[in-house]
């Protein structure tokens, strides 16, 4: 009910996942389609930030004032502009929780609102070396981003899209 009241859209409601828990896929107001879990058997993502793992998701929108309203009114999320950076940190609680920037002139005219997935490596050209030889398409190579280290941006053989992140 949150989303709604919040300007975003319900495209599934929550539905059991047998015992492993309950989902729903939504949009928020700018449009980034995203899922959400309630655990019960499955707890969700137990790891991350360590090789090979989830490490960091990131909201790319047009109307990053309105996505800030969005998050904060549907998960209490708390936003840490960084100007130097024209960054946002979402955090719940203190802990940092995602990320999130404006879709630059420098993307895409038609690049919807997306949240992006990193994944962590400590070999980002071997990481993508090894994905491409697996069928994968580099978007876009290691590149690196200040006091962060470097990310590669990469589609698997079926077109879904994650990056890849090496810590400085």
């Amino acid at each position: 009910s949150k989303v709604e009241s919040a300007g975003g859209a319900v495209f599934m409601p929550a539905m059991d996942v047998m015992e492993h828990g309950r989902m729903a896929l939504a949009a928020d107001a700018t449009g980034a389609v995203f899922s959400v879990w309630q655990p019960l058997a499955h707890k969700g993502v137990g790891v991350h930030s360590v090789l090979g793992t989830l490490c960091w998701s990131e909201l790319l929108t047009r109307d990053t004032a309105r996505a800030e309203q969005f998050y904060k009114d549907v998960f209490g999320w708390e936003a840490e502009y960084m100007a130097e950076m024209n960054y946002t940190i979402f955090k719940l609680a203190g802990e940092q929780v995602g990320g999130m920037m404006a879709i630059g002139a420098d993307m895409p005219a038609d690049m919807p609102a997306n949240w992006a997935v990193y994944f962590y490596t400590e070999d980002i050209a071997g990481t993508v070396a090894g994905a491409t030889t697996l069928g994968a398409t580099v978007i876009m190579p290691p590149t690196p981003i200040e006091g962060v280290g470097q990310f590669a941006l990469v589609a698997d053989p079926h077109g879904a899209v994650f990056n890849l992140l090496q810590p400085a």
